[in-house]
């Protein structure tokens, strides 16, 4: 059982036990809900919910936790930049790559694809009127 604060029309507290002022709910309610008529009904999702799944998607992919900042995001993405360089300056320059190097540049290709890959879903999702309820659900994504 949810007890459900509500303000200006939309779920802004949910709370296990009883709070005054709240509405006792047996279904499923999330922070945002609409409440309409008596009944919680989940909001369309936006594109800005859509690009908050492909960040969150994105700081995973990179190793590191969905609540990781941007900037962790950005400082790993800028050191795999780094490293790419570094080993195509090693082939410009005439040399060979070891096999540590070959598996390691083979893995900072597939992260940049994936990355992109997550980027495009997102650009696509973002386009559709509506964005289907279960953006965040893998089949979107893969």
């Amino acid at each position: 059982m949810n007890y459900v604060i509500v303000r200006n029309s939309v779920a802004d507290e949910i709370h296990e036990k009883f709070v005054d002022g709240s509405i006792q709910w047996a279904g499923e309610v999330g922070p945002g809900w609409l409440y309409v008529s008596g009944v919680f009904v989940e909001p369309e999702p936006t594109i800005d919910d859509v690009k908050a799944e492909c960040l969150r998607r994105r700081k995973v992919l990179m190793g590191l936790t969905a609540s990781s900042s941007t900037k962790d995001l950005d400082y790993k993405r800028s050191l795999g930049v780094e490293e790419a360089v570094a080993l195509q300056d090693i082939r410009l320059e005439g040399g060979t790559w070891s096999s540590e190097q070959t598996a390691r540049a083979l893995i900072l290709r597939q992260t940049r694809s994936a990355l992109k890959l997550t980027l495009d879903k997102s650009n696509a999702l973002q386009t559709m009127n509506p964005i289907p309820s279960n953006f965040q659900e893998d089949t979107w994504w893969s």
